[in-house]
């Protein structure tokens, strides 16, 4: 192996090290937030997760990742708006074209075919 392989061996080498310990360092830093007892569990689910995506090949973006995978294994509830689970339709709109407020799915697809092939707005340009 001539210096030039050593070198870029060892650079490699170093950079795995470096990342193992950054690992190291938030997934305690995560335990200790969940309370010890209750945290270990998806810290450690957490960082297995991006142990073996960075094995396989993927580039990791360590600390956003780990977040993402922790909140998903720790289950916090967070409680969504009422509105993130409905469908905003213009009334507007349905009276211009004559269509009633979908009551099925197949309705609100009429719908949504209606207000993009057909002119709601009244504009003259295809931007619905």
């Amino acid at each position: 192996m001539n210096r030039g392989n050593v070198a870029a061996v060892a650079c490699h080498a170093f950079d795995e090290l470096v990342w193992i310990t950054d690992l190291n360092a938030v997934w305690l830093l995560f335990t200790l937030l969940g309370g010890v007892v209750f945290g270990l569990a998806p810290a450690a689910v957490a960082a297995s997760t991006l142990v073996r995506k960075r094995f396989s090949g993927e580039k990791v973006r360590l600390l956003a990742e780990f977040c993402t995978v922790y909140r998903r294994e720790f289950g916090v509830y967070r409680a969504r708006d009422a509105m993130r689970t409905a469908v905003n339709l213009r009334k507007d709109w349905l009276d211009k074209l004559g269509l009633e407020i979908p009551k099925t799915t197949d309705d609100l697809y009429e719908v949504a075919k209606a207000f993009t092939e057909l002119d709601p707005d009244g504009n003259g340009v295809d931007d619905t």
